[in-house]
């Protein structure tokens, strides 16, 4: 977040706050996500990243279950996940529903 105190914004502060409260907010919930995998004996091993491709073993129960991912897989998940948090506040979902 240095970036934008070092850029040559005029209103660097409420960008600034934008981006702590989603920091937060991802915190928080990535938080949980492992809280509920704990208590239900779920554990995720990234057992290996191979060019483009992330291997993932899910274990639960006793069984084993592998997963591979694509980096354009885990890419377009992740923008998807960081477009919810910025549009969580419903003023912005209002703001951004109409088109100029």
């Amino acid at each position: 977040m240095r970036w934008i105190t070092h850029s040559h914004m005029k209103l660097p502060r409420p960008y600034l706050e934008l981006l702590r409260n989603v920091v937060s907010l991802a915190v928080q919930d990535l938080k949980q996500a492992k809280s509920i995998l704990h208590s239900k004996g779920i554990r995720v091993y990234i057992e290996n990243t191979k060019d483009e491709i992330v291997i993932c073993t899910v274990y639960c129960r006793g069984y084993n279950q592998t997963y591979r991912y694509t980096s354009v897989q885990i890419r377009n998940q992740v923008e998807r996940r960081i477009a919810a948090y910025f549009l969580a506040d419903s003023r912005l979902q209002k703001r951004n529903s109409r088109s100029v």
